[in-house]
Parts: structure tokens; sequence; C-alpha cells
């Protein structure tokens, strides 16, 4: 095969459309196509060395793709045998070479787009299959798939939005369409509430984000329907009203500041106490774990935190902000800013301009059900989500900077003219 950028547009479009059509629906995880796309890129770049200069546009994305691995210097250093602190950057640092590649070859969106949209209808089928014979044939009360279950929720309602901002400008949005509602219902049988919460609210700001086209009737239609669906889901679904009510209750404790007895949210919110003292201990760099299981101890015997918190290894917060801040200090701070607040301000950037641009739009509801989920978990720690996450938004990212609509090429710009391509 010859490495032309048509070879190389191929075969990122076929990685990706392979990385959604499995990730859920396989025990297949990404890190696979990571590792292919990786040595593909490898070769593929050192063939093209001479035909390009990276603009500043594109070294600020490759520098906010590396900015995890970089604020974890200090603890590979401090804890060089500890994969908990090297499993996600390096995961996340693994979609440079994706980014990299389609600003060298993709001219035309058309291929890339279809291999995403076709990725996510196959993807979400063959999961809502799986997930279907869990609950139903295997009687499972809360579906896992392949993965574990927390993880499930996240990356299936992160598909889920990344497949609706792509309806907008899609010749495939009936597909679009179906995977959306297979999506939603396998959000409804996994039943974990840190996923559950992002979609009204990223309804509402696809909504928002779409008022030039949603007319107040299908407004009311859509409203309307969501209500429907989520009364019909909570009386079908046995783990939904558990759920619930453990909220419910949870709530109830911590309104009476009582953290011990609520498990899930008490236990949470004790491991962000823990981690804000972790931070104010450190606040450059953040402790080790060690240090960090260390201090918790202490913070038990004096009661700032029930003695369940003791109990997590690393004082691990459950919480990617907290857990930064608590591991990485203000290093990680900036890191956040880098990889999640700097794409999600480029893609809203990028969308306002050009409101025809439906990969800004799907780039910026991907980026925001992260930032969202990061709120209860550290789904980002794990290198097949932190790749799955940065490959994805390289690929929007790449898509919106060869996007031309409404009447304006989106290439246009200083930032953008910079990173021309010579002969290929």
């Amino acid at each position: 095969m010859t490495l032309s950028p048509q070879a190389g547009l191929m075969t990122v479009s076929a990685m990706l459309f392979l990385m959604l059509a499995t990730v859920t629906s396989t025990p297949i995880r990404p890190t696979v196509w990571a590792v292919i796309l990786l040595v593909f890129a490898m070769v593929y770049l050192f063939r093209h060395r001479g035909d390009r200069a990276l603009g500043g546009l594109d070294l600020a994305v490759v520098l906010a793709l590396l900015s995890y691995l970089f604020t974890s210097v200090p603890h590979l250093i401090r804890e060089p045998n500890v994969s908990y602190y090297t499993a996600g950057p390096l995961g996340m640092a693994a979609a440079v070479p994706v980014y990299l590649v389609l600003r060298h070859a993709l001219q035309d969106p058309a291929r890339l787009r279809t291999a995403l949209e076709w990725g996510l209808a196959a993807g979400a089928a063959g999961a809502l299959a799986v997930a279907l014979y869990q609950y139903f044939w295997l009687g499972y009360p809360r579906v896992i798939n392949f993965l574990a279950l927390i993880d499930l929720g996240f990356v299936n309602v992160a598909m889920l939005f990344l497949a609706l901002g792509l309806t907008r400008g899609s010749a495939q949005r009936p597909w679009l369409v179906l995977a959306i509602v297979a999506m939603t219902l396998i959000a409804a049988v996994n039943a974990t509430r840190g996923s559950l919460i992002v979609i009204p609210l990223l309804l509402a700001a696809w909504v928002l984000l779409n008022r030039d086209r949603v007319s107040l009737r299908s407004l009311g239609f859509g409203a309307l329907a969501f209500v429907v669906f989520v009364g019909l889901a909570y009386s079908a679904i046995p783990a939904l009203q558990e759920r619930a009510a453990q909220s419910v209750e949870e709530a109830r404790f911590i309104a009476d500041g009582d953290l011990e007895s609520p498990i899930s949210s008490g236990d949470r919110l004790g491991l962000w106490i823990a981690a804000s003292r972790a931070f104010l201990e450190n606040p450059l760099t953040g402790l080790t774990r060690p240090e960090r299981e260390a201090q918790i101890r202490d913070l038990v015997d004096t009661g700032v935190v029930h003695a369940r918190i003791a109990t997590i290894t690393g004082g691990h917060a459950h919480n990617h902000y907290f857990e930064m801040l608590a591991s990485t200090g203000i290093l990680g701070l900036v890191g956040i800013l880098a990889y999640l607040v700097f794409p999600a301000l480029l893609f809203l950037w990028r969308y306002r301009r050009d409101r025809s641009d439906g990969f800004a739009l799907a780039g910026l509801l991907f980026v925001a059900a992260f930032m969202i989920l990061n709120m209860t978990e550290v789904p980002l720690k794990k290198d097949y989500i932190a790749f799955f996450y940065g490959s994805l938004v390289a690929a929007l990212l790449a898509l919106s900077l060869v996007h031309r609509g409404s009447g304006r090429t989106a290439t246009t710009g200083a930032p953008e003219e910079s990173a021309g391509r010579g002969p290929g």
C-alpha cells in the first residue's frame, strides 16, 4: 500500500470506525486501534516529513493532547511503577498521531464523517443487542456489556451526544437518530446516575445551540416525548426506581450533615474533602498515593472524614477535577484547562462562526459530556477512555478545520493559514 494522503485518511477512518463500532459492543478496547494507528502514523508521518509545517493552532492542539502527560511528570518521577498515573495520560497522548495524520491527509470530510457515523450506528446496534441479551435473557439488573458498569454508562452517553451533534448536516440522519434511540435505551438499562444526569443537561444545551432550527412545535413535541420516555422507563426498569430512591435518601442524609450513611454520595463528598486537603498541603504538584492515604488516616482520626474513606485505595476521589488537584496540584489544573476547557471553547468558537459546522457542534457536545461525567468519576484515568476521548476530539477538530459552509471556508484565519500543506 502506498502511503498517499488517501491511504492515510482511509486508515484513520477505518480505525475510528472500528473503535466506535466495538467499544461498547465487544471486549475489544480502543487501545487495540490506538496501537495500530500509532505504528501506521509513525511510518506515514516519516514518509511525509517534509510536506508541511504545523501552524500555531495545530501546535496548540498537540500540546493540549500532551498536557495530561506533561502534568503527570512529577508523579512519574516520584512513583515510576504506578500505572495509575501513566495509563490515562499515555492514552490521550496516543491521539496526537491521529490529529497529525488527519491534518495532512484530510481535505474532503465526507469519508471520515461517514466512518464516524456508521461506526456510531454499528456500535449502538451491537451494544443494544448485548444489553438486551444481558437484561432480558441473563437477568442482569443493570447491564455492563463488556465494560465496567460505570464505564459503559460514560462511554455510551458520550457516543450518544457525538451522534446527536453529527445529525446536523448529515446524510445519515435517520441512522444516527436510531443510534441515539438505541444508546438512550442502553443508558436506561445501565442506570448509572453520573451518565443519566448528562442527558437532560446536554439535550437542553443542544436545543439552545440549535435554536435557529428548532421550532416551538418541535420543541414541545420533543419535550413531551422525553417526559413520556422517562416515565415509561422509570415504571418498567426496577434499577431506575432503585437509583432514584437511593438518590432521594442520600440527599436527605447529606442535608442533615450525615456523610457516613449515604455510601455512594457520602463517600464521594468525603473523598472530595480529603482531596482538597491534599491540594492545600502541596498546591504545586499534589501528593503521592501513599501520602494521600496517610493524610486520610489523619483526617479520620480527627473526625474530618468518616472511617470508610480510609479504605479507598490512594484516596481515589471519584471526581476528575478533585483527583487532578490532589495528585497533580496546579499542574493538573493547567492540564484540565488544556485538554477539556480549550477544546470546548475552540469548538464553541468555530460553531458560532459557522452554524452549519456540525463537526464543531458534535465536538462541543462530546467534550461537554466528559466535562460533566468527570464530576462523578475519573474516566480519563483509563487508557482506553483517554484515547477514545482524545482521538475523537482530534478527528472532530480536524473535520471542523476543513469544513466549508454558509458561504465561508472554515479554514480561513491567520492561525490556520500557517498550517498549510506542501506538495504531497
